[in-house]
């Protein structure tokens, strides 16, 4: 297992009273190379994470305590729409099947008890919004209706729950009422994050970066062009990467840390190895990500003054 530090700028840090976050361990994590590895997305209770392949295909689970990696599905598509209860026993993804005339396709969305591996299909069509958990109650977003429930299990009362994007804007789950957003005016947004106190959204305009505003969709801040943005567990800090590219290929990636007001940016790596895709583990103060060589890091962080 190789373990090296990590270069940190605090450049705000010497600021009295300010906020610090940086990083105090990297890892890389020992997974096998018999694949590609990418996009890395954490368990609720911090002890494991899901991971999938190029391509989005398939998933794999990660225990962090035993360094085990199980295959769950070879799926195509599944690793692109997954979620999982707030009780961490019960796996929903989106797959697609390949039809027989080239363009055709339906997807599906499917169950999986992780503790049995046993799984089951629970709709779909020729195009299926990606499965969200409220708790643990699943749902998929129906642009010809509020939401769908798969189960039996209804959201709890009072929670807002991001439902994902709906032809362009946010859809949010309130007081059992599907909402839709648009906090810029025209917008068209991807990566949108519900921080973890329910009373904030960030998200990524395509023409304007990144903005955070609250759930009814009133601009609190704007943050500029950082790249698949996330929130830190505590809410206190949004973890983002910033590439570079030469137009082709992209030539260096490191992560950032930003205030939620964007009043400070902190670069918390500066090394040679191109990190993609941050995760923040809702459970501990770890962030996990992917490489460009398909190899997955996991690195510890410190957050002082809050």
């Amino acid at each position: 297992m190789r373990l090296w530090c990590v270069g940190i700028l605090l450049a705000a840090g010497s600021l009295s009273g300010v906020g610090q976050i940086r990083i105090t361990n990297t890892q890389a994590l020992p997974v096998p190379a018999v694949q590609f590895w990418t996009s890395p997305g954490w368990m609720p209770d911090g002890q494991a994470f899901l991971v999938t392949s190029s391509h989005y295909r398939g998933l794999w689970r990660y225990d962090l305590r035993s360094g085990g990696l199980t295959q769950i599905t070879d799926d195509a598509g599944a690793g692109f729409g997954w979620a999982v209860s707030a009780e961490g026993s019960v796996l929903s993804y989106r797959r697609t099947l390949d039809g027989p005339r080239p363009g055709d396709r339906t997807q599906e969305i499917m169950r999986v008890d992780l503790a049995t591996g046993s799984s089951s299909r629970l709709t779909g069509g020729n195009s299926v919004d990606n499965p969200v958990f409220s708790g643990n109650a699943l749902l998929v977003n129906d642009t010809h209706r509020s939401y769908v429930v798969l189960g039996n299990e209804e959201p709890p009362a009072g929670m807002v729950t991001l439902l994902g994007i709906e032809n362009t804007k946010i859809a949010l789950l309130k007081d059992g009422q599907k909402t839709l957003l648009d906090p810029l005016g025209g917008g068209s947004y991807i990566w949108p994050s519900l921080s973890p106190d329910g009373k904030k959204l960030l998200a990524y305009d395509m023409t304007r970066g990144v903005f955070v505003c609250d759930v009814q969709g009133n601009v609190l801040a704007r943050l500029g062009r950082i790249d698949a943005p996330v929130w830190t567990r505590s809410g206190a800090w949004i973890i983002s990467m910033r590439e570079r590219n030469d137009g082709r290929v992209i030539t260096g990636s490191d992560l950032y840390a930003t205030s939620p007001d964007g009043a400070l940016s902190i670069r918390l790596t500066d090394t040679p190895v191109i990190e993609l895709a941050p995760s923040c583990s809702p459970a501990d103060n770890r962030i996990l990500c992917s490489t460009a060589d398909g190899s997955l890091l996991m690195l510890t962080y410190e957050e002082v003054g809050q």
